[in-house]
């Protein structure tokens, strides 16, 4: 009888939660569920009365502690280890045809008030990817396309964008797709900026021709320390990023110093 009566309750207060809490998880509520109706089934089974007990305590415990451990997982620990919504996180699988561009650097001065482009990338036939501190000092990554068309991202100086003073892994890549592409940057291997446009960008045949520490007409200079450069016609997936920063991390970062 004691375990109907407990069986019954866990089942219950397993089953109460979605109608006073919104987006329980369905699969907390049915192993509640299933586990109270397990516990009811055993005051039917031939076992010792003083173990029917201890073992509905021992399931009651379980199901709460793999329920729990679910809720958390689900609602904490996952959306951490993605870090990006999910509609972008195919893109992350996806290599597709633009531009990426990783360089270990530091930078330094700040105070001319013009543009200071730390690169661009010019293709011959009218694209271009430029990475640049605007006259308002902020940090901007642009893209053109064949029709002089720019689409750009915008960051701070400072701890929240671009840090000053010290060697960072910096990533600039811009993607796009049939109907779709992204412009974004990483600092150090983490995503620090993003932008999706609904639309594609024409990067063109993307024959980059790099220009370092100004634009592509030799002018607009900026003062940094560079340490190693590397740019793709391709952007990266998510494998090819960890890769890379491990790369930065382990074989360039350690001997740069400040």
């Amino acid at each position: 009888m004691r375990e109907l009566i407990f069986g019954s309750s866990l089942a219950i207060v397993f089953f109460l939660p979605p109608f006073a809490v919104k987006d329980v998880p369905p699969f907390v509520v049915w192993t509640g569920v299933i586990g109270g109706v397990f516990i009811c089934a055993l005051a039917v089974v031939p076992i010792d009365d003083k173990f029917l007990f201890p073992i509905s305590f021992l399931v009651a415990g379980c199901l709460i502690v793999i329920a729990s451990g679910m809720v958390l997982y689900e609602r904490f620990i996952q959306k951490q280890e993605i870090g990006v919504p999910k509609e972008q996180s195919a893109a992350l699988e996806e290599k597709l045809p633009g531009v990426s561009f990783h360089a270990a650097l530091r930078i330094d001065n700040v105070t001319a008030l013009r543009r200071k482009y730390i690169f661009e990338l010019k293709s011959p036939d009218g694209p271009a990817a430029a990475f640049f501190l605007s006259a308002s000092n902020l940090f901007t990554f642009a893209v053109s396309d064949t029709r002089g068309e720019s689409y750009s991202i915008q960051l701070p100086i400072g701890k929240d964008g671009i840090p000053m003073g010290r060697f960072i892994h910096l990533v600039c890549e811009g993607g796009s797709s049939s109907n779709s592409s992204f412009l974004r940057i990483l600092v150090d291997g983490k995503q620090i900026q993003r932008r999706d446009f609904p639309l594609p960008i024409d990067m063109g045949n993307r024959l980059w021709q790099l220009t370092i520490g100004a634009d592509s007409e030799k002018k607009n200079n900026a003062t940094f320390a560079l340490a190693e450069v590397i740019f793709y016609t391709m952007t990266f997936n998510e494998d090819e990023h960890r890769k890379t920063s491990e790369y930065f991390k382990v074989q360039v970062m350690p001997g740069l110093g400040k």
